[in-house]
C-alpha cells in the first residue's frame, strides 16, 4: 500500500510529521507518490534540515521575501510537480532554517498548491523523541498530524534535554513498558509464592521482583540510549516513575 493512501492524504492537505527519525524520508515518499497522481506538492520544515537532504527534491526555493516565494511557486510547481521551501540562513554546519508556519498556512491556500508536506520537529536522526517545549511547530493549516512514522510515538529532544517534561514521557515508555513485560514473564514462568492470596490470587512475589527489576534495568536503558544528557540522579527519579507506573501490573501476578 502507498504511503499516501494508508495517511489518507487528499487534495489541499497540509500533513505535519513529527516524532522520531525517519521524517525526512517519508516527506519526500510521500511527496514522489504524490506526484505521480499529478499533484503538485510543496515539502518544508518548520526546524532544520540538512542542506544535502534538499537535493532530495528535484527543485527548491529559498525564501528571502514571502510575496517574491510566493510569486516563483506557481511557476516552479508547474515544471516540476514538486517544490521544497527552505529558509535562507545557515543556522548549524550543514543545515538551513526552517520557514515560520504563518507562511506555509498562506502556501497552502495557494491555487497551483495540491498538498503541503511539513517536518514538524527535529530528532537528530535517533528513534525516540518527547514533546518539547518549542517543538513540534505545527502550522494552523494543518489537518493531518504524524506524531511518529517510524518510531514511539512522537515524543522530542529527550536525548540531549534532562527537563522534567522530556524524561517523563520517557520514563513512562521504557521503564514502565520494560516492567510490564518483565513483571508478566517473570510471574508467569518463576511466580511459586503468593503475595496477597486473598485479595489478588495470582499476584507472586517473584512477578513484583520481576517489575522492580525491569523497571530499574529499563531507566538505565534509557540513560545509555536516549538520555545521555540526564544525570544518574535524574534517572532514578525517571525510574521510580516507571515503577509507580507499573505497579498496577501486580495485581495480575
Amino acid at each position: 500500500m502507498l504511503l499516501s493512501t494508508a495517511l489518507r492524504i487528499h487534495p489541499k492537505d497540509v500533513v505535519a510529521l513529527a516524532g522520531g527519525g525517519g521524517k525526512t524520508t517519508a516527506m519526500f515518499r510521500l511527496a514522489e507518490e504524490l506526484r505521480a497522481l499529478n499533484r503538485r506538492v510543496v515539502t518544508t520544515m518548520t526546524t532544520k534540515i540538512f542542506v544535502a537532504q534538499m537535493a532530495c527534491a528535484p527543485a527548491h526555493l529559498i525564501l528571502e521575501t514571502e510575496d517574491a516565494l510566493l510569486a516563483r511557486l506557481g511557476p516552479a510547481l508547474a515544471q516540476h510537480g514538486h517544490v521544497l521551501i527552505a529558509g535562507g540562513s545557515i543556522v548549524e554546519q550543514d543545515k538551513v532554517q526552517g520557514v515560520p508556519p504563518e507562511l506555509l498556512d498562506r502556501v497552502a491556500a495557494q491555487p497551483a498548491v495540491d498538498a503541503v508536506i511539513v517536518e514538524a520537529d527535529g530528532s537528530r536522526r535517533l528513534p525516540f523523541k518527547a514533546p518539547a517545549a518549542h517543538e513540534p511547530v505545527i502550522p494552523a493549516s494543518t489537518c493531518r498530524s504524524t506524531p511518529r512514522l517510524c518510531s514511539t510515538s512522537p515524543l522530542a529532544k529527550a536525548r540531549e534535554s534532562s527537563s522534567s517534561t522530556s524524561i517523563l514521557p520517557v520514563a513512562i515508555s521504557t521503564g514502565g513498558m520494560a516492567g510490564d513485560t518483565g513483571g508478566y514473564f517473570v510471574g508467569h514462568a518463576l511466580g511459586r509464592h503468593k503475595l496477597t492470596p486473598r485479595v489478588s490470587p495470582g499476584k507472586t512475589v517473584e512477578g513484583a521482583v520481576g517489575i522492580v527489576a525491569a523497571s530499574l534495568l529499563g531507566a538505565t536503558v534509557a540513560k545509555l540510549v536516549f538520555l545521555q544528557g540526564a544525570s544518574w540522579p535524574e534517572i532514578v527519579w525517571l525510574g521510580g516513575i516507571a515503577l509507580v507506573w507499573s505497579v498496577e501490573i501486580l495485581w495480575g501476578f
